[in-house]
């Protein structure tokens, strides 16, 4: 079972903070992505900010997707390929639409197979692969809020239907998304 280490560390932050502490932590983390955004001259990537974060869930997802968008780019290897770091990005505001490789390709001035050869090589996984894991994230972000139906988080997440959300969703958590749902439904931001 693939372990996701984004739900472990916010078990631990949850369990070992009250929510006014946990909501300090996520503010002076949205300040160290400034300096981050600073430093590294990233400035293409928006200022964080927590006023439509109702729950504690929605503010450790978009620090986690920051962080890790904002560490890919530091990376060397990525940061010197800026095909990456911009299809990294499209990616990430993108998800919840149709995502077509070829076109993106197209966008960045590459080939589909360049670019399918590119994030193999500097981010480790298939382009693909990517894509699925930044809406399964973020398909469980829905999923924990517990606000939505499985059909709106599908389409909300850019899954062509339920169905095939509901499939793919079992096959990399070991769950269905009502099991999920059921068992991470979060806590109201106090």
């Amino acid at each position: 079972m693939e372990t996701d280490l984004s739900e472990i560390l916010l078990e631990q932050i949850k369990n070992s903070m009250d929510v006014k502490s946990y909501w300090r932590l996520c503010d002076e983390l949205r300040f160290v992505c400034g300096d981050m955004r600073a430093i590294y001259g990233l400035d293409e990537y928006e200022t964080l900010t927590f006023e439509d974060c109702q729950y504690i869930e929605d503010a450790f997802e978009k620090l986690r997707r920051q962080i890790m968008e904002l560490m890919h780019c530091m990376n060397p290897e990525i940061r010197e390929t800026p095909v990456i770091c911009q299809a990294i990005h499209y990616i990430r505001k993108n998800y919840a639409g149709p995502v077509n490789q070829k076109e993106l390709a197209a966008n960045l001035g590459v080939s589909s197979a360049y670019l399918s050869h590119l994030f193999a090589q500097k981010v480790g996984v298939t382009f693909s692969d990517y894509l699925l894991a930044v809406r399964l994230r973020q398909a469980k972000r829905l999923l924990a809020q517990g606000k939505k139906k499985i059909n709106e988080v599908a389409q909300e997440t850019g899954f062509e239907n339920a169905k095939y959300f509901c499939k793919v969703f079992k096959g990399r958590t070991e769950m269905t998304p009502r099991e999920y749902q059921k068992k991470y439904h979060g806590e109201r931001r106090g």
